[in-house]
């Protein structure tokens, strides 16, 4: 039974929204499951708290806020992300008490270019200058990036804290593995902010998958990402939704807007241009006609008049020959240099930012051949 107090719960009969938020609570709570993991792991709660306990939801942008009630915040997981045993955990968010002023806006842009100074210079130590010119092209496509977006941020166009009830919020959707997070995944991030107007890109980290052994367990790989993606914040944002399940990114988007019934969301699905086609390579939906198909799924409660759907494609190699769709389909520009999460294992630590070397220094772990202290 959903409880509030006696002047929200009178302003919410008088908009006719209690039955409806009812009704959408109770069929979030029917159509998703998680199990519970063990112990001390990164954890997704059993199942998908509705809203006789809103205070338990855990958000991903600011603040924290019931379902359904007019609020600038978007909740983006159930549950609560419990650290592995005997390592800290990074906060998920800034507290709305702790976000900057919007009079200081520009103080948003400059945090993060110099997170990204540091962590490039950092890095240039570790490796004695013998990166190629990579970290050059990392400090230099930041800080083109960021002017875009701090050009975005004065002319109103994004407004990253969402201290605004009276628009839709503009978020990019990004499933990526992280193991290990590199310099592409951030500037596709950056650029993907400022080319699209974005408020936020939500990072969306994949779960354990049986199907490949040697990816490294959430319990390392999902702290090791709310570290790096920490210094970009506000406008980066980290998502656990993906835990426990084996959903591909264009359901756990899905499963996201289905936690936002109470606010008006264009989700930006961001993902690569080899997914530009009908079929994947096993002759399956690939990205565009799994979203279409998604969109009319009743379980998964796509709602029309409160979301809209975008795809953005980042290009790699030439792609292929234009696919018919019914959604807005948008295009963003190559890397200037190749990364890959296979190369950073590789030994490639310079495509690494030095947020996740470090965190995994640290601990000792000797991941992707970081030496052992």
């Amino acid at each position: 039974m959903f409880r509030a107090p006696a002047r929200l719960l009178a302003a919410l009969l008088a908009a006719g929204l209690l039955q409806q938020a009812q009704a959408a609570g109770a069929r979030v709570q029917s159509r998703v499951s998680l199990p519970t993991p063990a112990a001390g792991s990164v954890a997704a709660p059993a199942s998908v708290l509705t809203l006789s306990d809103p205070a338990s939801l855990s958000p991903l942008f600011l603040p924290t806020a019931p379902l359904l009630v007019s609020a600038p915040g978007i909740i983006a997981a159930p549950g609560i992300i419990a650290a592995p045993a005997g390592l800290p955990l990074l906060p998920a968010l800034i507290p709305r008490t702790q976000a900057p002023e919007l009079g200081s806006r520009s103080a948003l842009v400059s945090r993060v270019q110099d997170n990204v100074d540091r962590q490039v210079s950092a890095m240039g130590e570790v490796l004695k200058g013998h990166h190629g010119g990579l970290l050059d092209s990392v400090s230099r496509n930041a800080h083109a990036l960021l002017d875009d977006i701090q050009g975005r941020i004065d002319a109103g166009d994004i407004d990253p804290s969402l201290s605004s009830d009276n628009r839709p919020v503009k978020v990019g959707i990004y499933p990526v593995t992280a193991d290990p997070f590199h310099w592409g995944h951030l500037l596709i991030g950056l650029q993907a902010i400022g080319t699209l107007g974005l408020d936020k890109v939500v990072f969306v980290l994949a779960g354990d998958d049986p199907r490949k052994p040697t990816l490294t367990k959430t319990d390392l790989r999902h702290p090791m990402g709310q570290a790096v993606l920490a210094a970009f914040a506000p406008f980066f944002e980290y998502s656990p939704i993906a835990i426990g399940t084996d959903l591909d990114g264009e359901t756990n988007m899905f499963r996201l807007l289905a936690l936002n019934l109470g606010r008006k969301v264009h989700a930006f699905y961001l993902v690569g241009a080899d997914h530009y086609k009908l079929t994947d390579k096993n002759g399956d939906p690939d990205t565009l006609p799994k979203i279409e198909a998604n969109m009319v799924r009743p379980d998964l409660g796509f709602d029309p008049l409160r979301h809209a759907i975008s795809v953005a494609f980042i290009e790699r190699d030439e792609r292929g020959p234009s696919v018919p769709t019914g959604l807005d389909v948008r295009f963003l520009p190559a890397l200037p240099f190749d990364a890959s999460s296979t190369k950073a294992r590789a030994g490639h630590f310079g495509l690494m930012p030095y947020d996740a070397y470090r965190w995994v220094l640290d601990r000792g772990l000797g991941l992707y051949g970081i030496p052992k202290n």
